[in-house]
């Protein structure tokens, strides 16, 4: 008995290692700019440096297009940096948006400590900024994967015209036993992103992209928040779809456009 007892407590502490200790390395896939490093993209674009909590400094590229509908404050997925990412701003520029695309902390040339709450705090930094500069009534909020996570607490903090999540998660909890369905819900989270609770309080319009063969963040994991929809909010699944290529369907741009105009 004492064995077994043994072998359980092990497996519970390997298993917080991932959930807790190691978790950063799992969430974040990040590449760091130098100060130097020059930011290539199609349209031009302008660097916005901030100040965050606790020492954070905190680093976005924005760009903008005369007499725009308004700015998507678009947040990124989990990997590299806003070398990468800016050039989604692209297809909302296209539509008539302006675009601003931050990096977290440990990304390009943002740099501080990284907590939930920081992570979150950072998040309103930028919405304060867009704030300066748009009503909350022009500010669309864009998240793609891990970006879901400070877009949607955002939306539930905040106003805006509307919340745009690319396949996005239900928690970081959830995805976790969604990979390991046959383990215990016994783990502490060092972040848990739990955007199944954040998002019943969203009151601005939804709209979800999500692909039915997505093994990042598996159907089943997003599939927790459609319940959770108004009956208006929209959900545009694209059976051939995975994780990083539902800009390359035709469907999802046209629900992108019926989302944005």
């Amino acid at each position: 008995m004492m064995m077994w007892i043994g072998i359980v407590v092990v497996l519970w502490l390997v298993g917080n290692l991932f959930t807790g200790v190691w978790q950063d390395y799992f969430i974040f896939r990040f590449k760091v700019l130098s100060p130097s490093a020059k930011l290539h993209f199609e349209h031009p674009h302008h660097e916005v440096h901030l100040q965050g909590e606790a020492g954070g400094k905190l680093h976005a590229v924005y760009f903008q297009r005369s007499a725009a509908k308004g700015l998507v404050l678009f947040f990124h997925g989990n990997r590299g940096n806003v070398s990468r990412w800016g050039h989604v701003a692209r297809q909302f520029m296209d539509l008539g948006y302006d675009v601003l695309v931050p990096d977290y902390r440990g990304y390009g040339r943002s740099t501080g400590t990284r907590t939930e709450p920081l992570f979150y705090a950072d998040a309103q930094v930028w919405f304060n900024w867009a704030l300066q500069r748009y009503p909350s009534e022009m500010i669309s909020l864009y998240g793609r994967s891990l970006g879901s996570a400070p877009a949607t607490f955002l939306a539930s903090k905040h106003p805006c015209a509307r919340l745009l999540l690319e396949t996005p998660f239900s928690s970081m909890r959830n995805l976790f036993f969604t990979y390991y369905p046959f383990l215990p819900p016994v783990f502490f989270f060092k972040y848990r992103f739990d955007n199944e609770q954040l998002i019943q309080n969203v009151s601005c319009p939804i709209h979800i992209f999500v692909g039915l063969r997505d093994f990042v963040v598996p159907f089943r994991c997003t599939r927790r928040l459609l319940p959770l929809l108004k009956p208006s909010d929209q959900v545009t699944t694209i059976k051939e779809g995975g994780h990083n290529n539902l800009a390359s369907f035709t469907e999802y741009h046209h629900a992108l456009v019926r989302a944005l105009t």
